[in-house]
């Protein structure tokens, strides 16, 4: 098996990661190397021919190049696909889209158009963010229509400390019990005459 990493933030970011397996000695080894966008690897294939889809692979998702592999060229994404997906400056959403269109009848490769620009969600303070979380909706009989009411809350807010419950809760210390010391029965070695252990 061969994996590829990327940590951008090393100065050799992609990390090519060999798991080699042995049936007749019945061990593991793993073996990595490391390389950046530009300096190629060395191709196992000869020496291991399973390789070749995993090369490819690599190759496609993350950009790296093997040097002499017979047939180095994408395996998952399409023909005319720019980039590599794995890389983590890759965007999530990616640069296009890919359709079938009926009226052309065949799939088209289009811009990627967002249909809202992208937003950061704080949601640490739900509250504060969105204020109709704040207000209740009930129908009121009266006027024979669901209002809008503000929140009332029935008792104050109230911040648990639970760190330290022993303290917070008295009733739940407890005094440390004295150690009541339970004397063992004295056991004495049976009494042999000399005359039996002689005949034993």
């Amino acid at each position: 098996d061969i994996c590829g990493v990327d940590v951008p933030t090393r100065q050799y970011r992609f990390e090519i990661v060999y798991n080699l397996l042995s049936l007749r000695y019945n061990s593991r080894i793993r073996v990595k190397t490391y390389t950046d966008e530009l300096t190629p690897i060395e191709s196992i294939c000869e020496l291991f021919k399973g390789a070749n889809w995993y090369e490819r692979e690599i190759w496609d998702m993350f950009g790296v190049f093997f040097i002499n592999h017979p047939d180095m060229r994408r395996i998952l994404t399409d023909y005319g696909f720019e980039g590599h997906p794995f890389r983590k400056d890759f965007p999530l959403s990616g640069y296009t889209e890919c359709r079938y269109d009926d009226e052309v009848k065949r799939v088209v490769i289009e811009p990627l158009e967002m249909t809202q620009e992208f937003r950061k969600f704080d949601l640490q303070s739900p509250w504060e963010q969105f204020p109709n979380f704040r207000s209740v909706c009930r129908y009121d009989d009266e006027v024979k229509r669901v209002v809008i009411e503000p929140l009332e809350m029935t008792q104050e807010f109230r911040k648990f400390d639970l760190q330290s419950p022993w303290e917070q809760f008295p009733n739940f210390r407890s005094e440390a019990l004295p150690v009541q010391e339970i004397p063992l029965p004295q056991t004495q070695p049976p009494k042999t005459d000399a005359k039996e252990a002689q005949k034993k």
